[in-house]
């Protein structure tokens, strides 16, 4: 049975219409009288935005004049650009884009232009550095016009004076993420494959295990399957194109977990469940698009039905812990990342490579810092961070990995959890996330053949 939930609160809020109820028609094209949206800023405007307003790259005597003093102002770093290098001797701090061409020359651009690095011999900090990374370099130019670099950094993260985090941008269909309890479990499982016989008969024995637990303590108290909240990750088909095939195929699948989940009627009527679609579900959009709505209600209509409060979520979804802010993203981002990395990250600082991903998760603000030939999305600002959340899921098919929030790195994960589930098909794992004392903990359960 699953761990007991030592803390009692009020019910969740009830879930809101799923973002294709019919009761809130949706169009794909905008109405005549609406005004185009502005383009949204680039990748490298955000990032630059961020570093510039951090106190040690504003010049020192504009610090002293806000403070009211000329004396005393912390020292503070100049950035330079691409176009005034040239003819400057000595070292050169830069924040730009990293480029790549087709020879394997690699460059670093800015609004100005681009200059060639050499990263012989360069100090890499944590984090993969990829084409299309906004970075920090640190070198020497040289007289034929190439820029020695001594240092290779990730952008740093922002000074809580400096961060404004804004509210979750609107997902797909203009619906937010709904808000659950902070005082429970919420279980995370990834690749919960419906057409295969071992991984629904371990997913019923895992349920029926939190059934088992969702019961009142007392007459006077709620039952505790209103503190628990199941996020159930695609794919939802074991093999790659099944789902793809035929819209009867996906209906059944999801008619079994509806009958799976009617025989508990604890979890059923009061615990909350979410589904995020994953790259091989049928959906809107090639399976090339690392953004995909949730979804769609024609293959849901049964498992709606039997679910008091069912939400069907974009991927990535973002949601509410309370007031912590959680975003769940289904996609292989280690695998593309390692894949498009210039060059290999710096083991010796750091071995351990789920790190190395996390933390440039959160300091690219970008949930898959890939090149963008790479990225098909038809809404790439859902794949930003605006700021880093307090529970990041990176459900990948990957190893399960578990990095607790580091309040004393004083970097990018000082306030974020961050986990993969594993693959609950392949290996029967997950993790359950305690949001009120801000602890993951893996779970493993294995059926005998």
């Amino acid at each position: 049975p699953p761990p007991r939930a030592t803390a009692a609160a009020s019910s969740a809020a009830a879930a809101a219409p799923p973002p294709d109820d019919p009761a809130t028609p949706e169009h794909l094209l905008s109405p005549p009288t609406a005004k185009p949206a502005p383009p949204p800023a680039s990748h490298f405007a955000v990032v630059r935005a961020r570093v510039r307003r951090l106190s040690y790259f504003k010049p020192a005597r504009s610090r002293a004049i806000l403070a009211g003093a000329d004396d005393g102002a912390p020292p503070s770093v100049e950035l330079s650009r691409t176009g005034r290098l040239l003819g400057r001797k000595g070292k050169h701090i830069l924040l730009g884009v990293l480029t790549a061409a087709d020879s394997g020359a690699i460059a670093l651009a800015d609004e100005d232009g681009s200059v060639p690095l050499d990263l012989t011999g360069a100090h890499k900090t944590v984090g993969f550095f990829t084409a299309s990374a906004v970075v920090l370099v640190e070198g020497e130019m040289d007289d034929s016009g190439v820029l020695h670099v001594l240092t290779l950094a990730q952008p740093p993260p922002p000074e809580l004076s400096a961060a404004t985090p804004a509210p979750a941008p609107a997902l797909a269909g203009g619906a937010a993420g709904p808000t659950l309890s902070d005082g429970g479990m919420t279980m995370v499982f990834s690749d919960v494959w419906l057409d295969d016989t071992k991984t629904l008969r371990r997913l019923e024995a895992v349920l029926r295990g939190y059934e088992a637990a969702g019961g009142a303590p007392d007459e006077a108290s709620p039952p505790v399957a209103e503190l628990f909240s199941f996020v159930f990750c695609g794919s939802f088909c074991s093999a790659p194109h099944a789902a793809q095939e035929g819209r009867s195929t996906t209906q059944l699948l999801f008619r079994r977990l509806a009958e799976l989940l009617g025989r508990l009627p604890l979890l059923r009527h009061h615990s909350h469940f979410l589904f995020v679609p994953g790259p091989a579900d049928a959906s809107l959009g090639p399976q090339s698009l690392l953004h995909r709505p949730p979804l769609a209600n024609v293959f849901t209509a049964e498992l709606r039905g039997t679910l008091e409060h069912c939400h069907l979520l974009p991927n990535p979804a973002r949601f509410q812990l309370g007031g912590q802010t959680a975003i769940v993203y289904r996609e292989d981002v280690l695998t593309r990342t390692k894949l498009a990395a210039l060059a290999p990250p710096n083991i010796a600082e750091c071995d351990d490579v789920h790190r190395h991903l996390v933390e440039t998760m959160l300091l690219q603000g970008h949930l898959c810092p890939v090149p963008l030939a790479q990225t098909a999305s038809y809404a790439p600002s859902a794949l930003l961070l605006d700021a880093a959340p307090d529970l990041l899921v990176v459900a990948g098919r990957k190893a399960q990995f578990n990095l607790q929030a580091d309040a004393a790195s004083g970097g990018a994960r000082e306030g974020t959890v961050a986990f993969s589930p594993g693959s609950f098909g392949s290996s029967g794992k997950w993790m359950v996330y305690r949001a009120a004392e801000r602890v993951a903990e893996a779970s493993f359960l294995e059926l005998p053949d």
